[in-house]
């Protein structure tokens, strides 16, 4: 009867204790029944406070190895489960690694299995887990490797990176591709690999990325740490995200960030000989770079209307275009006929390509081109909405069309005059060739090259745009 009643006693205790705890025991058993020579003592904790999560600790000593592991404890099943599998998962692998090790070198051998978790609250519910896991076994060097976790409380669920981005702003791989991007250290779009392998965090004001990298030579592995701050990530964050993880502080960088970016507008005389040199199409992979080459020659300035696209590929040349000192412009996103598509299309070609751009150049665009020169009122309005005047030309080179140096010379020079806004193409040999020339005869003139926002406030004014030039 004594006993019946100290059986009762014990199912009572745990019943109302964590499941967490039943995971311990569970791998701990595991673990053990391969170290049938010596036990070890065993300590666990599970009521140390973290960042408002509570921690469970295990420790294990015995003679040859030892073993710490802790882990957060939500005491929600779904979450803490999952987490606990895969900890003392890992523990055990090491326990079989260390009995291996044992039996190939015929003795004793002193090894230590470590798990620390690091905890980083975005929110009373929004959390991420960096769980990392070292192991050191006496003939061979130290392993490191991350696994990490981000979890909604609330929800009772675990979060995946890219259920913090709007899907209509940003597609999957565009989104790996600006991560890779912006990264601090460098890491490439291939070492990022699949979103669902993905180790990441959000760490206060920035997102980062684990990446673990294996060294055969040395029989050691390590974890790399990338961060990215989420200031060039807010503009694709669903709303609620945005407001759960961009806090006080970063708004207020945000917004100074923004001001910063502005360009810097010459204040021209109103009785100076401007024109305004535009190239469309680009970042191009080597005529863009030749075509800076020759305006730095020759001190001129000029304004460039990208393909977001394009700088997608190119943002080193799209930020050497601004470092130069010339204006970008917003030239869609695939340069499309905006006439010829439906009104959803026209907000990703004009407003998300703006985004896109202002997110790889690090500054505002201000002024948009439509492709083939085609619009119509509700491209006004939405570039209007946007804060992009929309900015066409008043003399056509047709580089496009005549590859002749000499003939898109000759269409330069006979159409130009002051407050002309001239249109080229960076994507074309003989706009390269033709350029040259055509600075040499506007020196000779006394014509001074200028940004497009530059010479804006002399043209007449006319709102947002079009604006042709005289």
């Amino acid at each position: 009867m004594k006993n019946e009643k100290k059986w009762v006693k014990w199912l009572i205790v745990l019943a109302v204790c964590s499941p967490f705890i039943f995971v311990i025991a569970k791998n701990s058993q595991a673990i053990n029944s391969s170290l049938q020579k010596k036990t070890p003592s065993i300590e666990i904790k599970d009521e140390e406070i973290k960042n408002g999560i509570k921690v469970q600790t295990e420790s294990k000593e015995a003679d040859a190895y030892s073993s710490f592991v802790m882990i957060p404890f939500t005491e929600i099943e779904e979450i803490d489960v999952p987490i606990g599998d895969w900890a003392f998962e890992q523990e055990e692998i090491f326990y079989e690694k260390f009995e291996n090790e044992k039996l190939k070198s015929n003795k004793e051998i002193a090894a230590h299995f470590n798990l620390q978790t690091d905890i980083h609250k975005a929110s009373d519910h929004f959390f991420s887990f960096v769980l990392t896991a070292e192991q050191f076994i006496e003939n061979e060097r130290r392993k490191s490797f991350v696994r990490t976790y981000t979890v909604d409380i609330k929800q009772k669920s675990f979060i995946e990176l890219f259920d913090l981005f709007d899907k209509e702003k940003i597609e999957t791989d565009n989104l790996l591709q600006i991560i890779a991007e912006q990264a601090n250290p460098a890491i490439s779009k291939e070492q990022i690999g699949e979103t669902k392998e993905l180790n990441w965090s959000v760490e206060g004001e920035h997102l980062a990325i684990y990446k673990e990298r294996e060294n055969d030579a040395k029989q050691e592995s390590t974890t790399t740490r990338h961060e990215i701050s989420l200031l060039h990530l807010h503009e694709y964050m669903e709303d609620s995200y945005k407001k759960l993880l961009i806090s006080e502080n970063l708004a207020e960088k945000l917004k100074k960030s923004e001001q910063e970016k502005k360009i810097k507008v010459r204040e021209l005389k109103p009785d100076g000989k401007y024109v305004a040199l535009t190239f469309d199409d680009g970042p191009h992979a080597k005529y863009t770079e030749q075509i800076l080459d020759i305006l730095k020659k020759y001190d001129a300035k000029a304004t460039f209307y990208m393909l977001s696209r394009n700088v997608r590929h190119y943002p080193e040349i799209a930020k050497r275009v601004a470092e130069d000192g010339h204006e970008i412009g917003n030239h869609s996103a695939t340069h499309v006929n905006l006439n010829a598509t439906k009104e959803k299309r026209i907000d990703a070609e004009i407003i998300d390509s703006k985004q896109q751009i202002e997110e790889m150049i690090g500054y505002t665009i201000e002024t948009f081109r439509p492709p083939y020169g085609e619009y119509n009122q509700y491209v006004l309005d939405e570039a209007e909405k946007s804060d992009q005047s929309v900015v066409l030309w008043s003399v056509d080179t047709l580089d496009w069309k005549n590859r002749n140096a000499n003939s898109v010379y000759q269409a330069t020079i006979n159409e130009t005059e002051p407050g002309s806004i001239i249109l080229l193409h960076d994507i074309h040999a003989t706009t390269v060739d033709a350029l040259p020339l055509i600075l040499n005869y506007f020196s000779k003139e006394g014509y001074e090259c200028v940004t497009v926002s530059e010479l804006l406030p002399l043209l007449e004014d006319k709102g947002p745009g079009p604006y042709f030039g005289n």
